[in-house]
């Protein structure tokens, strides 16, 4: 009877390979980082997006302290006739 022998370097890569496999839960479970500082924010990245305060579509989460020094930049910019 012929048996299959299987290099041990591609069997190391093969367990490798899967130890590294996406795991969604872990993703869902990390913390969403500020897309400006880079921050922590209190947000995961599984929270939904209508539930979350400085998140701006198109761009990303923001924590408040970014979010904040935005909402003001926008704010003159709409007093001075702009947008």
């Amino acid at each position: 009877m012929l048996r299959w022998k299987i290099d041990p370097t591609l069997e190391d890569e093969l367990a490798a390979e899967r130890k590294h496999e996406f795991d969604m839960e872990d993703f869902v479970a990390q913390n969403d980082r500020c897309v400006i500082c880079s921050k922590n924010t209190r947000y995961t990245k599984g929270h939904h997006l209508h539930e979350r305060y400085g998140y701006i579509e198109g761009f990303g989460q923001l924590c408040s302290e970014c979010y904040n020094e935005k909402e003001k930049d926008l704010k003159l910019i709409r007093l001075r006739g702009g947008m």
